[in-house]
């Protein structure tokens, strides 16, 4: 029999499967890819020696955080630097916002668990590093080219804890900034890293590490008929959405709450309780598997149909149904912003029959005996087509295509700014609108830069100066409208208000509210800015939410936002659930309490009695406990009792003020 068996290589070659100056990459949780939940973290690697397996690092999350509730934990169990072998390498993204020849600060908080007597090198850009070295007399020093500050942090539950602050350096277009291990095993925590350009307050970037959930796409609350308004959403891309249901915003009522939970799966419902003018508003929650609840709002004014016009450009449907949103995204564009954005639930939102069409006034008539070309740039993220024809419409005679009633020619977008092209003729009849048929699914598809040419070269774009003209030439395109006033924040037990006053109906059609807290993109809530506040619920007490009050008018342009902080109030006690555990007679009872709230303290006793039918036989509690109040980020407090019992005893656990109280701060519970 063999037992424990460990071959080690010690020279480069011979039995070693792969070649060593090849290296090796590793990632977090054992994906190609980190998670996006770190997305400004990238790949561990070790670019020569001989490759560490898994069982010689750890590259993982930690709940030993300073600021959140996660940390980056890595762990070095080999000597590096030794002989052939090379250094551990963990790297940052290059896309960190930051702008090649601007200089710049960065700071960490670092938690070294075990530094051995070896070294941590930094470079955070450009070449320029510092090296933690330790003395082994639990100091660390800093040295070498970057320099900074490293500040131990000696109060309360971040003891053991350490701010480094770099000296300022110029970024560099080459370089990645990194952590690199040498010489020595190294254990450490890292958090809350943040670059902060040179002479400003507010960092450019931040990396905190906490775990991000996905949000819905495309949350729409559009009026599908007279009295009837469907709100829709594409789900998460997420397998750990264990729950999804709609609430009215205003009353906190259910509405449905059997959706789908499946990943990118589109979810709607009919409310036919609507009426010309209501101020319908929806807030939609997603469940994930660790409990944790996202709201996302939306609202609509009934009256309002879901045709949409972006300046002079025109998206419309032959039939009311809950088809697209349209909007100028100043974001993503080809040469110059805007481009028109326009993204849909359905397939049949933006489908050949019954129609969704783009209607573009042109800057000249369009002779019927001439071919023109058509071109356009467009992208989208999921596959569909789009047809480019003369305005003939209802009149399917008249097509762009080429002059035949009934053909087309299509223009297929794909997932980068493509130039898409197509010719035809007015084929008889005098235009000067170009329309475009959008022939289903597309998630989001933006165009840009249309131009319409004669074929024979003679003549520029009479569409315009080969821009999107549609919004205007751009220029027409109205400003983005001013922030509303008033904004403030109030909050309650896991739930914030925030309010504000719209003071120009004309260009504050909407408010759409950001959480930068956790780095999104995608708006929480977009309610009719006339309501004048929105109710944050599902909020996490005790956590600080940055969140930014934008805003928007008809063309979807949003106002610079004003910055405010949601801290929701904790639930003041959390009482867990009676455990027990038995063996035999023996009876063990445990429970959690967390103060959040009482300044004063909780009084709280777990108490056991132990009965033979009805007559009490005897008792056991735990000591006497006024529970301090901590920050909602720390572990709670566990009472614990225990009592024999013989075959056939009940055994009863109780939780009072005091034994002597006797006040009951939980329903009592037969464990036995």
């Amino acid at each position: 029999y063999v037992d424990d068996l460990k071959v080690t290589c010690t020279t480069p070659g011979g039995i070693v499967p792969n070649n060593p100056s090849t290296g090796f990459e590793a990632f977090v949780d054992g994906t190609d890819t980190f998670p996006t939940a770190i997305d400004k973290f990238t790949k561990v690697t070790q670019s020569s020696g001989l490759p560490m397996t898994k069982g010689e690092y750890e590259v993982s999350y930690s709940s030993n955080a300073y600021g959140g509730t996660r940390s980056l934990y890595v762990n070095n169990m080999r000597e590096l630097r030794s002989g052939t072998q090379s250094d551990l390498w963990i790297g940052l993204h290059s896309d960190l916002g930051l702008t090649d020849g601007e200089n710049y600060v960065m700071e960490f908080y670092i938690n070294f668990k075990n530094f051995g007597e070896g070294g941590l090198w930094f470079s955070p850009c450009g070449g320029a590093r510092t090296y933690f070295s330790y003395d082994g007399n639990n100091n660390f020093k800093l040295s070498n080219t970057l320099g900074g500050t490293l500040e131990e942090i000696t109060e309360g539950a971040k003891s053991g804890w350490y701010k480094f602050t770099s000296n300022e350096f110029t970024c560099g277009g080459t370089w990645t900034p990194n952590f690199i291990i040498a010489e020595a095993p190294v254990e450490f925590y890292i958090d809350d890293i943040t670059f902060t350009k040179s002479g400003e307050e507010t960092p450019v970037t931040t990396i905190n590490f906490e775990k991000e959930y996905p949000l819905a796409k495309n949350l729409m609350a559009l009026q599908t008929a007279a009295t009837e308004v469907t709100v829709s959403w594409r789900n998460p891309v997420s397998s750990e959405v264990s729950s999804a249901a709609l609430y009215n915003a205003d009353t906190g009522a259910l509405i449905k709450d059997d959706f789908s939970t499946d990943s990118a799966t589109i979810c709607e419902y009919k409310d036919t309780a609507a009426a010309s003018g209501d101020e319908k508003s929806y807030r939609v929650d997603f469940t994930y598997t660790d409990g944790i609840v996202k709201s996302m709002y939306t609202g609509v004014t009934v009256g309002t149909s879901w045709n949409y016009t972006v300046g002079s450009f025109s998206i419309t449907g032959s039939e009311p149904k809950p088809a697209v949103i349209a909007e100028a995204d100043y974001d993503e564009y080809h040469t110059a912003a805007p481009s028109l954005r326009i993204a849909s639930n359905w397939s049949g939102g933006i489908n050949n029959s019954p129609g969704t069409w783009i209607e573009l006034e042109t800057k000249e008539t369009l002779d019927p005996n001439k071919w023109y070309r058509i071109e356009i740039w467009s992208k989208q993220n999921n596959k569909g087509y789009m047809w480019g024809r003369v305005l003939g419409w209802p009149d399917d005679s008249y097509r762009f295509g080429d002059g035949v009633a009934g053909s087309w020619n299509s223009m297929t977008t794909v997932s980068e700014w493509t130039k898409q092209t197509t010719d035809g003729k007015p084929n008889g009849e005098t235009k000067n609108v170009i329309n475009f048929n959008l022939v289903g699914p597309a998630e989001d598809l933006w165009i840009d830069d249309i131009a319409v040419y004669e074929l024979d070269g003679q003549g520029g774009n009479i569409v315009g100066d080969n821009l999107l003209a549609g919004i205007g030439d751009l220029s027409n395109a109205a400003a983005a409208p001013a922030d509303v006033t008033n904004v403030n924040v109030s909050n309650e037990t896991n739930a914030s208000t925030i309010r504000w006053t719209a003071e120009d109906e004309a260009t504050q059609q909407y408010v759409a509210i950001y959480d930068t807290s956790a780095s999104a993109d995608t708006p929480i809530a977009k309610v009719p800015a006339s309501r004048g506040y929105i109710d944050l619920a599902n909020l996490i007490g005790g956590t600080s939410y940055d969140l930014i009050v934008k805003a928007v008018n008809s063309e979807g342009r949003e106002s610079a936002g004003v910055a405010v902080t949601a801290e929701p109030e904790p639930v003041p006690v959390v009482i867990g659930e009676f455990v027990s555990d038995i063996s035999g007679n023996a009876v063990k009872v445990s429970i959690d309490i967390k103060n959040n709230g009482v300044d004063e303290g909780y009084n709280a006793q777990l108490i056991l009695g132990v009965y033979d039918g009805r007559r009490l036989k005897s008792i056991s509690y735990s000591p006497a406990s006024v529970i301090p109040r901590t920050a909602v980020s720390e572990a709670a407090e566990t009472l614990t009792a225990s009592v024999t019992a013989e075959e056939g005893d009940t055994v009863m656990a109780y939780l009072w003020d005091s034994i002597n109280g006797m006040r009951p701060l939980k329903d009592c519970e037969q464990i036995k």
